[in-house]
């Protein structure tokens, strides 16, 4: 009899915008035990059959069906078992009037699945752990986004097409599209004029691919995008948002475009290295951003980039060597506020460069080879400090239309381009030898051969136009024929080789190019010069052998260590001699000791005999003497070669003697001076090994036409005096000049050091330095406000300041400032740098009062890693010197030192005046600390000035109880400088008064040695 079968239909409803399910993979759960699956025919449903190891049929009738209304989506099935096993559940499908309540179960996720199970009369055992957790997932992640997507309409206004909290933001509202699932992908809301702010949680749109907000007034901070790696196109062009978050754009695997452009009122920041995971960029853009620092080396991380734009900021430093070998075609790096520097030599393997606009910076060097740049159209390097002649290569370049070389320092003929070049602009303060096109004299071209193989200095670019080389140029004399007899670049510290060009200047009777950094070997063509007199190319970096000059050229060589003689020349005889004399005299010592040891056989009359060595030798000839026959010719041997030997001695004491006679005298001159200029040496060995820096050198005579013969003295300090200067381009700076006492150069090295290393918005930049002889100076940028300490203290502050006292909103935000500017040395950098002297001395302000921390001079670099240092005697300025650089007995010193120190600036800054301070009406008040703590120890109002409303009193408040944490006697209790930003930036609430900071019990540790050094000199103590 056959069996009969029984069937019944199930629909399970799920509350959920349609996700994108395939039916089989809930067959799956819902028969997790399945043997077998078959296809067969039938209606639109597509039936699916799978066979259950438990004998049930399921039989999918419907794969999947939404529908928007009920934001809900349901998948029906039909179970076939034999009646006989068969358990019956009665069910069937929700009515009509159910269909109408999804929109409530819908906003009630875990009910809606609940009630769904339950209305349809369906058994927990149809459904797994694994869907639960899943259907749970998909609720939640919806859930999310609802949220942010309604953060975001309360945000901005006016509230763009179709936005409204009753519509479905994934059908309604304009500029929103979603996937099938329900899942926002694309937010476009360009050119809408929306003001307002965005939610700071974006990242929970995890599905989302493009995002366009530019042409909009949005402002407030900008909210991080980390880790949404389906993100693929950033438009924020055009809004006035006003910070970006660290890590901002981590994560993003999947970006192919960011542009940010027109955000000027971003508080400065660095260019986000995070961008470095973003393989896939091809556009970048971030031009009148307020980016600062320096441009990171990481473009070999974008192989795709074709447009980058970095064009007004506030960049520095050198263009990245990752640039070459990049798909660049569009670089725009133009009018940096503070100039990039170094050469463009990089340029030349960016094969694929269509434009490149580097026009308004403060580039240096020759304009590179570009000729394997067939693609490139637009070359802009107007206004910048490009030197030498421009290179023929360039106008072979066929696809060049506009080319603007205006307002650098070229020399040379005036370079004539094709008529395909439609656009060329020359003018301005170039040296072009003539006006016109062709070649120069053949002095002048002669000179530039020269300088090209200097390097091109900027020095000689300065002085080196025209087409007469004895008019006006420097370093060069003429006679009255107007033939170069002296070129004289000593002292000048010139890089580069000795060019062979110089052969050229059939009058050159001298020639000093001591005291410079030149490298390679002096030219053999030099020797051939007719009327050559003097030669000068000590303290070089040369090398390989001194060619054989005329006997009246007066040569000096000293200071190369490199450099070997020749054997032709008279010292080189006299060593030759030498050498050969010692040899002598080994081998005839070498005979003696042998004839005492070993005898021969006298072959003619076979005895044996004392006679000789069996040993051969160059001098065998004056040994061989006389016949060994009857023992005579042994002793005359031994004879002859013990007088041999003691002549060859006598002689060679002989010519030692009168050789270091001579070199005695060299020897003790060369003695006392390298005693005498040890500093000087010391400092030169630091800059020559310290690598490029980023700052640009001067000499003593630049340093006096820019600060007018030092005419307007802006400060005195224990390491030298500041004066105002102005650059050639007029812009203001700052020069400290240092004092001769300080001539051990341990505070000129650490400034130099220390400073070139960093880039941060709040620490001062160094814009060069001088160093010639005893006279050493830094120029810096200069500082409207001056220093931080005449704004703070009262009884410093001129009439007109206490006039205009800071507000107590400036007064927080140049602490915060400086928070920022010590965790970027203690942290952003590559290496840590420790500065051991902040106080509101050291703090300058610029035109808009924000701080930039000053004076390194006692600073220390050391590895990131090592946590403690070890220092000999001690830094600082009495008042803010933490205790355990005191005494090791309050711990090793380390970072935190510079923690104590702000502590104590910023109790100042709130108070008004010294934290000690004797001249008070209350003894309690002489300590400032103790006062201030006492105050918030029995929370009573600290009446202090200038507070206008609650706000001022919050931000004070914080100040005081971050500073008091600072000035913690145990370091281990002082927080970090990161974690000081995060206490000021964060609520009142959230800080707890620290304990009392003078009473704190110190963990005693001994300080560790660790790899910190004060370059290159050894540390040093101060007070000032």
């Amino acid at each position: 009899m056959k069996q009969r079968l029984c069937q019944e239909t199930y629909t399970l409803w799920i509350p959920e915008k349609c996700t994108e399910f395939l039916a089989a993979d809930m067959v799956n759960d819902v028969c997790p035990e399945r043997v077998g699956d078959s296809t067969t025919g039938g209606d639109s449903s597509s039936e699916v059959a799978y066979v259950c190891s438990n004998g049930i049929r399921k039989t999918v009738l419907s794969e999947l069906r939404c529908t928007r209304k009920t934001e809900a989506f349901y998948v029906r099935f039909r179970e076939t078992q034999s009646c006989s096993s068969r358990i019956k559940i009665p069910t069937s499908a929700p009515p009509p009037d159910q269909i109408e309540r999804q929109s409530y179960y819908s906003s009630h996720p875990l009910v809606s699945l609940t009630a769904r199970i339950v209305e349809s009369r369906m058994g927990l055992h149809h459904f797994t752990p694994a869907v639960l957790t899943f259907l749970c997932l998909i609720l939640t992640a919806t859930a999310d986004e609802a949220a942010v997507m309604s953060k975001l309409l309360a945000a901005i206004s006016p509230a763009p097409s179709g936005w409204s909290s009753s519509a479905d933001y994934c059908t309604k509202w304009k500029g929103v599209n979603c996937s099938s699932s329900g899942r926002v992908t694309v937010i476009n809301l360009a050119n809408h004029s929306l003001i307002g702010t965005l939610p700071s949680n974006l990242t929970s749109l995890s599905q989302l691919t493009s995002l366009s907000l530019q042409g909009n007034s949005l402002s407030g901070p900008l909210p991080s995008f980390a880790n949404l790696s389906s993100l693929q196109e950033i438009y924020l062009d055009g809004n006035n948002f006003t910070s970006v978050p660290l890590g901002c754009f981590q994560g993003l695997t999947s970006l192919v475009t960011l542009s940010m452009s027109r955000n000027s009122k971003l508080v400065p920041w660095n260019f986000p290295t995070e961008l470095a995971g973003s393989s896939s960029l091809v556009t970048l853009s971030m031009g009148s951003c307020n980016m600062f620092g320096s441009i990171p080396d990481i473009f070999g991380s974008f192989p795709d980039l074709q447009d980058l734009t970095l064009s007004k900021n506030r960049l520095t430093g050198f263009l990245p060597p990752s640039f070459a070998g990049t798909g660049i075609r569009n670089l725009w790096l133009n009018s940096q506020q503070m100039g990039l520097s170094g050469t463009i030599d990089v340029l030349s393997n960016m094969t694929e460069l269509s434009q490149a606009w580097l026009q308004e910076n403060q580039l240096t060097g020759p304009i590179p080879d570009l000729s394997k740049l067939d693609t490139l159209f637009d070359l802009q390097l107007r206004d910048n400090l490009f030197t030498g002649v421009v290179p023929g290569s360039l106008m072979l370049v066929s696809s060049l239309r506009n080319v603007s070389l205006s307002n650098n320092m070229l020399q040379g003929p005036l370079p004539s381009f094709p008529s395909s070049v439609t656009n060329v602009d020359l003018t301005g303060t170039n040296g072009f030898c003539k006006d016109t096109a062709g070649p120069c004299d053949a002095q002048v071209t002669t000179l530039l051969e020269v300088a090209k193989d200097l390097r091109y200095p900027i020095e000689l670019a300065n002085t080196w136009k025209g087409n007469d080389a004895c008019n006006g140029w420097t370093y060069i004399s003429c006679d009255s024929d107007g033939n170069v007899i002296t070129v004289n670049f000593q002292k000048w510290h010139f890089t580069g080789t000795i060019s062979p060009a110089l052969a050229n200047l059939t009058s050159l009777k001298n020639l000093l190019l001591n005291d410079n950094n030149l490298t390679g070997s002096i030219p053999d063509s030099l020797t051939i010069l007719p009327q050559l007199q003097v030669v000068d190319v000590s303290n070089n970096n040369l090398s390989g052998v001194v060619p054989r000059f005329p006997s009246w050229v007066k040569l000096t060589t000293t200071g190369n260590p490199l450099l070997r003689k020749s054997l032709s020349m008279n010292q080189g005889m006299n060593i030759a001699v030498i050498i050969f004399v010692l040899f002598v005299t080994f081998k005839c010592y070498v005979k003696i000791m042998h004839m005492k040891l070993v005898r021969v056989v006298n072959h003619e009359n076979g005895k044996q005999k004392s006679f000789g060595v069996v040993v051969i030798a160059l001098i065998d000839m004056f040994l061989m003497l006389g016949n060994p026959e009857n023992g005579k010719g042994g002793k005359s041997m031994l004879r002859a070669a013990i007088a041999t030997t003691a002549a060859g001695i006598g002689a060679l004491m002989i010519m030692l003697f009168f050789y270091l006679r001579k070199f005695s005298s060299n020897f003790l001159i060369t003695f006392f001076c390298k005693n005498q200029n040890s500093a000087h040496r010391s400092i030169e060995d630091f800059l020559r090994n310290c690598g490029p820096l980023q700052v640009r050198r001067y000499s003593y005579s630049d340093v006096k036409k820019m600060t007018n013969s030092f005419k307007e003295k802006l400060g005195e300090g224990g390491f030298g005096s500041v004066y105002k200067g102005k650059l050639h381009d007029g812009s203001l700076v700052a020069v400290k000049v240092l004092n001769k006492s300080k001539a051990n150069g341990e505070e000129f090295i650490n400034e130099v050091a220390t400073i070139s290393r960093t880039s941060h918005v709040n620490i001062v930049s160094l814009l060069g330095f001088c160093f010639e002889g005893a006279k050493r100076a830094l120029i810096y940028e200069f500082m409207p406000n001056g220093s931080l300490e005449k704004f703070v203290f009262e009884d410093t502050a001129s009439e007109s300041q206490n006039d205009h006292k800071l507000d107590w909103e400036t007064h927080y935000q140049i602490s915060l400032g400086i928070a920022r500017g010590l965790e970027y040395l203690h942290r952003g950098c590559n290496t840590r740098i420790l500065h051991f002297d902040i106080k509101p001395h050291n703090i300058l302000l610029d035109a808009d009062f924000v701080p930039k921390i000053s004076d390194f001079g006692l600073a220390k670099i050391c590895n990131r890693k090592e946590s403690l240092i070890s220092m000999l005697g001690l830094r600082g300025t009495v008042g803010y010197i933490a205790p355990e650089v005191f005494s090791r007995n309050f711990g090793g010193i380390s970072y935190k030192s510079d923690v104590y120190s702000y502590g104590m600036m910023i109790l100042e800054i709130v108070g008004g005046r010294k934290n000690v301070n004797v001249r008070v009406h209350n003894t309690s008040e002489i300590y400032f600390p103790h006062w201030v703590y006492k105050r918030l120890e029995l929370d009573e109002e600290l009446s202090l000035k200038r507070i206008a409303d609650e706000e001022d009193r919050v931000k004070v408040r914080k100040m005081i109880i971050v500073s008091l944490w600072c000035i913690q006697t145990d370091p281990s209790n002082r927080p970090t400088m990161s974690k000081v930003i995060e206490m000021l930036e964060g609520s009142l609430e959230s800080l707890q008064i620290p304990p009392k900071p003078f009473l704190s019990s110190p963990s005693i540790s001994p300080p560790a040695e660790s790899s910190c050094t004060s370059p290159p000199a050894e540390s040093y103590s101060t007070f000032l």
